[in-house]
């Protein structure tokens, strides 16, 4: 059962003691670092300072402690309460609060927060009661909607009520190039040409801020002495078979020539640089811009909404839309203001390019505009990867998130940048992700039709098994795989929890079959994720690819992991427009019975489209120790050739 709570600003679980702090001093040497804000890079000094206060609980018991630093924005949380590290976490940028669960006797207690100097923390904390509490300090109103049954139905009905997700591109799916910016165009497509050149696999490469240069922020201009044909630089991408992604905030300098028009039309959040969304001519003109300025001269594809707050929450006290509403009520809606605006603005002014938007935040229903939120911006080190995950551990755990992308503040994020080793190893997981293409797509239409879920918390599969909802960092991609990312320096093994499945479960790597409701240590050196299947899966795998489309799928490996029956439902269109909302796709029924040792392959469904295959050859392969384990090619057991109709085959 899933409770949400339609208000713009709310207070979960609210704590109302607080621990009255004061200033002791600082610690540690000022030092000077790097940081990115809303205006570009600069350089800030930085210096803790250390406040203490003490608390008294009357119970003994697990309470609720929530830290504020008293800033618009945290670079580090310290807490220690009678000398035990509670908290401590650093990062360029935090949000200004963070919270965690402890165990507290009776009695008083002593309270010592390290922050940035000019921090002004509060602490504020609270017994755990077995209750929900909702509360809003802005809001006239609080309206609850419930959601009951089990998590797929949650889910469903969720997005039933607040939007469905339409289907992505399907290079979106491929790996995205990222770094903090190029800073010319030669040095983009130097970068993009050396990606052919060693044969790692790329289908989307990213143009991050700062191109406008000259012209100001978010100008919706490319500064001629950086890029100096930007169509051009598109053109080659797309003859690479790549695609670009643009930042365009929804920001745009005052002082620039656009956003002087902004200015006089009074299309400001007030006394900010950021766009008002909520007025709909302010949002017409924006994309009015964005339309004729960057999607139509130069076919730009995919679009990264950075800052989609707004950063520093500038809504706050002030009155948006003519002046009409309260912005502090809307504070958490406008990230959806801006992604609406881009998709339906996408899809008048270019009908046939399906949408994929990249932004930091997000709202409920979102999900209606093809925006993906990333985890927000991250630090490198193990205790980001705990929270969230060296190089090749995060690209591993990439390969099985709904995007595979790498991205790295002031870093050049190219593979070969970092050895042989890390390049080799790369390049094996981004053969894992284009030969999983037809899995993935599968389950992101999946999502479209059925509303499913691809990055699935255990709870989803394994509600009545305790330890599984006790693991921390396991979870389901999609229906087969249980992924366990590695989530600390050094080990070369990996306990990994298999849930209770009565079938059991087959290391991906090795073909051994495990029995469910055990921990197994599974070996996991640096170039190894811990990687299991369930039993009963069906998992459809391509060949190695360069871009999402280069080869037609007309000969697929049909891995069949047996113990328990099994469904699968092969999905594939054009990939690139929206013809499948018209029915123009092809869906092809699995089904593995276990008692008759039979494999059914169904009867097409969909309409014909440009691209069906329709005849072609499904390999199957029967997965053992012996065969159809890790990422090469397995034995074909049995090859079928389909055409569409209804077949059947016997295990023999």
């Amino acid at each position: 059962m899933l409770f949400r709570l339609l208000c713009q600003a709310t207070d979960f679980n609210p704590a109302d003691s607080i621990v009255n702090l004061k200033p002791a001093g600082t610690s540690g040497e000022a030092i000077t670092v790097d940081v990115t804000t809303t205006n570009g890079n600069k350089k800030e000094t930085r210096q803790d300072g250390v406040f203490t206060g003490d608390f008294t609980v009357n119970d003994t018991g697990e309470y609720a402690v929530l830290l504020d630093v008293g800033q618009k924005m945290a670079r580090k949380w310290q807490l220690t309460i009678d000398g035990k590290e509670i908290i401590n976490f650093k990062n360029h940028w935090l949000p200004p609060t963070t919270s965690t669960l402890i165990k507290l006797t009776a009695g008083k207690h002593e309270m010592v927060v390290t922050g940035e100097k000019n921090d002004l923390p509060v602490v504020y904390y609270r017994k755990v009661t077995y209750e929900t509490v909702f509360r809003s300090p802005v809001a006239n109103k609080l309206d609850y909607v419930v959601f009951a049954g089990n998590s797929d139905a949650v889910i469903s009905s969720y997005r039933n009520l607040t939007g469905q997700a339409p289907l992505m591109p399907i290079w979106s799916l491929g790996y995205i190039h990222c770094r903090e910016r190029f800073k010319t165009q030669d040095e983009l497509l130097e970068n993009a040409r050396a990606f052919r050149y060693k044969k790692l696999p790329m289908d989307l490469i990213v143009q991050d801020w700062q191109y406008w240069g000259k012209y100001g922020w978010n100008s919706m201009k490319f500064d001629e002495e950086l890029f100096p044909d930007p169509s051009k630089m598109v053109k080659e991408l797309h003859q690479m078979n790549m695609r670009l992604m643009l930042s365009v905030w929804s920001k745009i300098d005052k002082e620039s020539v656009l956003g002087k028009e902004f200015g006089n039309k009074k299309y400001y959040i007030p006394s900010t640089e950021w766009v008002d969304f909520f007025n709909p001519d302010a949002a017409h003109f924006y994309w009015k811009n964005f339309s004729e300025k960057l999607l139509k001269p130069y076919e730009i594809d995919a679009w990264w909404q950075d800052a989609t707050e707004p950063e520093n929450d500038d809504l706050v006290g002030r009155r948006i839309n003519n002046g009409t509403m309260p912005g502090e009520q809307m504070r958490n809606v406008y990230p959806m203001y801006v992604t609406k605006t881009v998709y339906e603005g996408s899809r008048k002014d270019a009908p046939d390019k399906r949408v994929f938007v990249l932004t930091r935040s997000g709202f409920s229903g979102q999900q209606r505009y093809a925006a993906a939120v990333w985890t927000g911006d991250v630090g490198n080190d193990w205790e980001t990867l705990r929270r969230q995950l060296s190089f090749l551990r995060w690209f591993q755990l990439a390969t099985f998130s709904p995007l595979q992308r790498v991205h790295g503040y002031k870093t050049d994020t190219e593979f070969w940048r970092f050895g042989e080793k890390v390049e080799a190893e790369s390049l094996k997981y981004l053969n894992f992700r284009y030969r999983l293409m037809p899995y993935i797509y599968s389950q992101a239409a999946d999502i479209t039709f059925k509303n499913g879920t691809l990055m699935r918390p255990l709870i989803m599969d394994f509600p009545n098994d305790t330890k599984a909802l006790e693991q921390k960092y396991e979870y389901m991609f999609g229906s087969a795989f249980l992924v366990a990312p590695v989530v600390s320096e050094g080990v070369e093994n990996w306990d990994v929890y298999l849930p209770e499945n009565q079938s059991g479960w087959f290391n991906f790597w090795t073909g051994k079959q495990y029995k469910g409701g055990q921990t197994v240590q599974t070996a996991a050196s640096l170039s190894t994720i811990p990687l299991y299947v369930k039993s009963g899966s069906i998992i459809p795998i391509g060949e190695k690819m360069q871009y999402t489309n280069e080869k037609p799928a007309e000969n697929l490996e049909i891995r069949i992991y047996t113990g328990a029956n099994g469904k699968f439902e092969l999905y594939e269109d054009e990939g690139t427009n929206y013809n499948y909302e018209k029915g123009a796709f092809s869906m092809i029924p699995f089904e593995w019975n276990e008692e008759k040792q039979t494999l059914t392959i169904g009867k097409r469904k969909g309409k014909s489209f440009n691209g069906l295959i329709e005849n072609r050859v499904f390999n199957i392969v029967w997965v053992d120790e012996l065969n159809g384990i890790g990422l090469e090619n397995g034995k074909t057991n049995v090859s079928v050739k389909y055409n569409g109709s209804s077949i059947t085959i016997r295990r023999k």
